[in-house]
């Protein structure tokens, strides 16, 4: 991302201008004085070029490899600090949400399983109850049609007494 990219540049310019260690010629000014003439295509050629123009201001090739090591310290401290600092955030916004979302699958796991259990529950409730109805039905229609047979027969037996009589 640009802005990162922004960041570090800030941070090497920051370091040039306030860090002791930086003043005068060094790394920076080298690797600047190297953009400015682009227009060298050979790459040997502008390194020798860029050192040339800054060795009477004091450069050395120690002091250019050694300030060199110094930028990379120093951006390797501020890559460790925001790795420290990232891992605190994900510790703190984060990982209580994972385990949220790990706690929250658990009891979609639990109550899944108890959902095919009620499931189960209702087709066995279900199954009992279809058998009870048809055994009771059963039952109701077996006496209802004895009740009403019998009172044919009471009727039949009164009709023929009442020709009879």
């Amino acid at each position: 991302m640009p802005e990162h990219q922004q960041y570090f540049e800030r941070l090497i310019d920051e370091a040039n201008a306030r860090n002791p260690l930086f003043q005068g010629t060094d790394f920076k000014e080298f690797v600047d004085s190297k953009i400015d003439i682009d227009d060298i295509q050979d790459e040997a050629l502008k390194y020798q070029t860029a050192y040339n123009a800054l060795k009477s201001t004091g450069l050395t090739k120690e002091k250019l490899v050694s300030t060199g090591q110094e930028y990379l310290n120093l951006i390797g401290r501020d890559l460790n600090a925001f790795q420290s600092a990232h891992a605190q955030q994900y510790q703190k916004e984060v990982r209580p949400k994972e385990e949220l979302l790990q706690n929250k699958a658990q009891e979609l796991q639990t109550l899944t399983q108890r959902l095919i259990t009620l499931k189960a529950e209702i087709n066995q409730v279900s199954q009992e109850i279809a058998l009870t109805k048809d055994k009771m039905n059963t039952t109701k229609n077996s006496f209802l049609l004895a009740g009403e047979n019998k009172q044919k027969e009471i009727q039949t037996e009164l009709q023929k007494i009442t020709r009879h009589f």
